[in-house]
């Protein structure tokens, strides 16, 4: 695999983040679907390389195509990186990056929820790398990659690892993240990048949640509060050494006031998008 050769120029060679009027705007925001057109080029790509991604990102008002989209819209060239796809499921996502040169590393629990042996079997064909394991220890060295992805999968770790539909509690939850987050900072390389994705909702108003099918009254699980943003996620990579590629967002005001930037699970849920870069 061939490593890069110089970070810096692909650091400098990332687009910036759109925003409506074609010009520079944040990544580190909430779901916002007004992206989408602007990031048409790129997701269109994406479609045609794979039909569960293509269905995939036209279900959900597209959310995941615009979290797939806000990352394509931070890295232009994919060549060469060295890529790791933390809890990338069944998701051929990490396929397509290798199919535009990167190095793909996909990295999932020894024995996922969901098993898929037509997948597995197109994985090892592809020549992806496929490890296994928790994302609370990740088996590899420091500054093994030069990217580090994770798309809608932390938020699992309040799952029982042994019965999905029971969940530890939320302080452990909180925990388990730190240390998922920490640790993709560790494998990250000077001059790289972690970009993740997840769900958060405002406490105070979202009563029950469509994907665990819980009822108003009933604790909401899977997901983070907006102070959990600064102190859970951020906090973790800049005790890592990481900073914020640009400006951040994360005001739930802008989830209360469009109402197209809330997700399926509920009115006061939506999706955040998180990238920072280790300096090179």
């Amino acid at each position: 695999m061939r490593l890069i050769r110089d970070v810096a120029s692909w650091l400098a060679a990332w687009p910036q983040p759109l925003r409506a009027d074609g010009r520079v705007e944040v990544t580190n925001t909430y779901f916002d679907p007004s992206h989408l057109g602007l990031l048409r080029n790129r997701l269109d790509r994406v479609r045609r390389f794979d039909r569960r991604l293509r269905s995939h990102m036209d279900k959900r008002a597209g959310l995941r195509a615009w979290e797939y989209g806000m990352l394509l819209a931070s890295v232009s060239v994919w060549e060469g990186v060295r890529v790791l796809d933390v809890g990338c499921g069944r998701s051929p996502f990490g396929l397509y990056l290798a199919s535009e040169g990167a190095g793909v590393t996909l990295f999932d629990l020894p024995a996922p929820h969901e098993r898929d042996p037509a997948f597995e079997r197109r994985v090892a064909r592809s020549g992806v790398r496929l490890a296994q394991g928790t994302m609370l220890a990740l088996p590899f060295p420091d500054g093994s990659f030069d990217a580090v992805i994770s798309v809608s999968a932390v938020e699992h770790l309040q799952e029982d690892p042994v019965d999905p539909r029971r969940t530890i509690p939320r302080e452990a939850f909180l925990d388990h993240t730190r240390r998922a987050v920490s640790e993709m900072g560790r494998v990250l390389a000077p001059g790289g990048l972690v970009y993740l994705s997840s769900d958060a909702h405002d406490p105070e108003r979202q009563r029950g949640d469509a994907y665990r099918g819980s009822s108003p009254g009933e604790p909401i699980a899977c997901a983070y509060r907006p102070e959990d943003l600064q102190a859970v996620f951020l906090g973790s990579l800049v005790e890592r050494g990481l900073a914020l590629r640009g400006p951040a967002d994360y005001d739930l005001a802008r989830i209360l006031e469009d109402p197209r930037r809330a997700t399926y699970r509920g009115r006061w849920f939506s999706t955040f998008a998180l990238a920072m870069e280790r300096p090179a």
